[in-house]
């Protein structure tokens, strides 16, 4: 998990080896603080449904959110109405579908699981946006990509010794 979190702060961080902006800081914080909850979702798993699990990630969120959104006047054309609820809809299917599969996966390969949307979005920038990529970003992608294979060996082996 160390090497992994490695991989993920080189990354983020946008120019030397140490000099990591506070946008880059509080990305390292939510990718830790979504580990955590990962860990909490897969010990939830075995006691509640994913439905449950899934609301009460709502209502905190709604809280976290929402309340000081009310703060705030805001307009948003039909059309923009329009791609939030779909934008609602895709992603409550998706955690639905995510918290009911950390039923089936062990906490620590879900956590690397997650280490790789960072790598995954890299990638997509390259690919869709034509965005360059660092030698830094490159190597911390690598790491990260290293750390999952081997969880996944490492598993698989200790599977077949039990």
């Amino acid at each position: 998990m160390g090497a992994a979190f490695l991989g993920i702060y080189l990354v983020v961080s946008p120019g030397g080896l140490f000099a990591v902006s506070r946008d880059a800081l509080l990305a390292l914080c939510g990718g830790a603080a979504a580990g955590v909850a990962i860990v909490a979702v897969k010990r939830l798993r075995d006691t509640d449904s994913p439905y449950i699990i899934y609301l009460s990630q709502c209502v905190c969120g709604l809280a976290v959110v929402g309340l000081p959104a009310l703060k705030a006047p805001f307009f948003f054309p039909p059309s923009g109405w329009l791609i939030l609820i779909g934008i609602g809809l895709l992603s409550t299917l998706a955690q639905l579908i995510m918290t009911y599969a950390f039923k089936l996966v062990a906490a620590t390969e879900g956590s690397l699981i997650g280490f790789l949307v960072p790598v995954f979005n890299v990638a997509l920038g390259v690919l869709l946006f034509g965005e360059s990529i660092r030698p830094q970003t490159l190597i911390g992608s690598l790491l990260v990509l290293l750390c999952c294979v081997y969880v996944a060996v490492r598993e698989r082996i200790f599977r077949r010794v039990l």
